[in-house]
Parts: C-alpha cells; structure tokens; sequence
C-alpha cells in the first residue's frame, strides 16, 4: 500500500497485527501469573503445615506423653494437645531395652493441612506426680 505524500500513522492491518501479538503475550504472562500465585499459596500451606507440626512435637517433647490422653480406641491416637494445633498424633509404646526403667513413646506428628508433612520421634512419658 502506498502512502501519500504527508500522511503520517499507522495503518489498520498493523495496528491489529500489534494488538494480536500484545493479546498473545499478555495471556502467555497473565498464566504465569497464575502459576505463580498457585504456587504460592501452596508454600505457604506446606509452611504453616511444618510450623504446626514443630510447635505440636517441641510441646510434647516439654510435657511428655499422658498414658492417660492415650485413646486405644482409635489405634493410639493421642488426645493430649491444647492449643491450635491442626496436626493429628499417634503414639506407640517404644522398643526401649528392658530392665532400663525407661517409659518413652514412638510419636508420630501429622499436619491435617499438609498431609505429606510429618515427623516421627520418641519421647518420653509425662513424669507422674504424687499427690
């Protein structure tokens, strides 16, 4: 297409050509912008999820297990947490030597957020007091 002599712009095949092209590269970003927040939002989950279960295993290392907060019933869950926890506890008497007067527990923390966030140790039972 010839131009006169004096005419000044852009014409109308090439403004749509470039507003194609921007179209294109702003849904190519705007998906990665998604991506990004999904993921986000996903390490956040997890993180919490970690922060839950450290708080709940640090508590109970503190405290010890209650024999007595033990529900059989329901394969060892442990019922002995308070505060705002959303972790689930399982807790099995541990292969500790006989004869060693130790009393300790192989406790399994697990996130109810995050399920794929656990962490297994052993820990003692709580001191009786005498009263």
């Amino acid at each position: 297409m010839e131009r006169k002599h004096g005419s000044a712009g852009f014409s109308l095949v090439e403004v749509l050509t470039a507003i194609a092209v921007l179209g294109i590269v702003a849904a190519a970003l705007g998906g990665c912008l998604v991506m990004a927040h999904r993921i986000n939002a996903r390490s956040e989950q997890i993180m919490q999820a970690r922060w839950d279960v450290s708080r709940a295993v640090e508590t109970l290392m503190a405290e010890g297990i209650d024999t007595t907060k033990l529900l059989p019933s329901t394969g060892g869950t442990y019922n002995g947490l308070s505060g705002d926890y959303k972790v689930t506890v399982s807790a099995e008497p541990a292969n500790v030597p006989t004869g060693s007067g130790l009393n300790a527990y192989d406790v399994t923390v697990t996130s109810t957020v995050a399920e794929d966030v656990t962490v297994t140790t052993c820990i003692r039972a709580a001191a009786v007091s005498g009263g």
